[in-house]
């Protein structure tokens, strides 16, 4: 929770993991979200992958098969979380620094056209 990547992560476990506490069978909930930390995770992304795909009348699938779990409530909370972390790394970022190009200093610009209307490259072997 030092960064707010790891603000954000830690937000998204306690809201998967409440989803997925309300919407299985407390067996099996134990047996998915609490007995491996790997198994954990490939299932709170999946319950996340249900909420985005539903978006493009999408539905993934699993086995065992979980409820649909797209429309909890508990997916404001993460809507509001992801949003303000987000906001305030978009504040706290410095501007995007403008780099010069090597044309940048050149007025002649893509097409190599002087501002006299010249190429403004010389021909070999003719002035």
């Amino acid at each position: 929770r030092r960064t707010p990547a790891g603000e954000l992560n830690w937000i998204f476990t306690a809201v998967t993991d409440a989803i997925a506490w309300a919407t299985l069978p407390r067996d099996l909930f134990r047996r998915l979200f609490r007995q491996d930390m790997l198994l954990a995770s490939l299932c709170r992304n999946f319950l996340l992958a249900q909420r985005v795909f539903a978006r493009y009348d999408l539905h993934p699938t699993s086995s065992p098969p979980l409820p649909e779990a797209h429309g909890h409530p508990l997916w404001g909370a993460w809507d509001l979380a992801a949003e303000a972390i987000l906001t305030q790394l978009a504040a706290a970022a410095p501007p995007p620094s403008r780099v010069p190009s090597a044309a940048a200093g050149d007025e002649r610009g893509a097409s190599g056209a002087s501002p006299e209307g010249g190429a403004g490259l010389a021909r070999p072997g003719g002035p």
